[in-house]
C-alpha cells in the first residue's frame, strides 16, 4: 500500500553567518560558512513564496533563516526583514547567541542600527549560571556579555526575552540566574 507523504512546510537555512561560540550543546557542527550571495538566497525564497501564492497553499509553512547567528551586515539585516514581511511575519527580534564579542560602546552602535531598521526585541538565552553558562557556549564572559548586552537594550528602551535551556547539568543553577 502506498504512503502518502504529506509536506507542508520548508525550512530554508543557508550557512552564511559565523557562529562565534560552537556551544556544546548546539546541532550545527560546521564552522566553515557558505559563500552564498543573500541576493540569490533571497531569490530562492521569493520561489517558494511565488509558488506557494500560486498554487493557493496557505497552509504550507516557510522558514528562512539566513545564517547561524544576526552577525549580519545591514544590508543582509533589511533584506532579511523584507522576506519576512513577504511572508506575512513581523520581525522584530535578534538573538545574542553566536555574536562575536564587542565593548558596549560598539553594541549601543550595533543595536541602535537595528533599531532603526525596526528591531525592537533583544533575546539572550542562557545555559546556566556564569561559569556554567559559559561552559556550554564555549565562550567565555559570555554570560556578562548577554547580561551586559541586555542592560543595555533596556536603556535603549528595547523589550527584551529571555530563554533558558534545561539541562539536567544547570537545574540547580536556574534559580541563581
Amino acid at each position: 500500500m502506498p504512503r502518502l507523504v504529506n509536506i507542508d512546510g520548508v525550512l530554508l537555512h543557508a550557512n552564511a553567518t559565523a557562529c562565534a561560540y560552537h556551544c556544546r550543546y548546539c546541532q550545527l557542527r560546521s564552522a566553515r560558512t557558505a559563500v552564498l550571495p543573500f541576493a540569490r538566497y533571497a531569490r530562492l525564497v521569493r520561489r517558494f513564496i511565488d509558488w506557494r501564492a500560486a498554487n493557493g497553499r496557505t497552509d504550507f509553512q516557510i522558514a528562512p533563516w539566513f545564517g547561524n547567528s544576526y552577525e549580519h551586515d545591514l544590508p543582509t539585516l533589511a533584506g532579511m526583514l523584507e522576506l519576512e514581511q513577504a511572508l506575512g511575519h513581523r520581525h522584530c527580534v535578534v538573538l545574542l547567541g553566536g555574536l562575536r564579542h564587542r565593548s558596549m560602546a560598539q553594541m549601543r552602535t550595533w543595536l541602535e542600527e537595528r533599531r532603526a531598521l525596526g528591531i525592537d526585541t533583544l533575546v539572550a538565552t542562557f545555559s546556566g549560571h556564569d561559569a556554567l553558562h559559559d561552559h556550554w557556549n564555549n565562550q567565555p564572559g559570555n554570560y556578562r556579555f548577554q547580561l551586559d548586552c541586555l542592560q543595555l537594550a533596556a536603556e535603549l528602551g528595547m523589550k527584551l526575552q529571555q530563554r533558558m535551556l534545561m539541562m539536567r547539568s544547570n537545574l540547580a543553577t536556574l534559580p541563581a540566574v
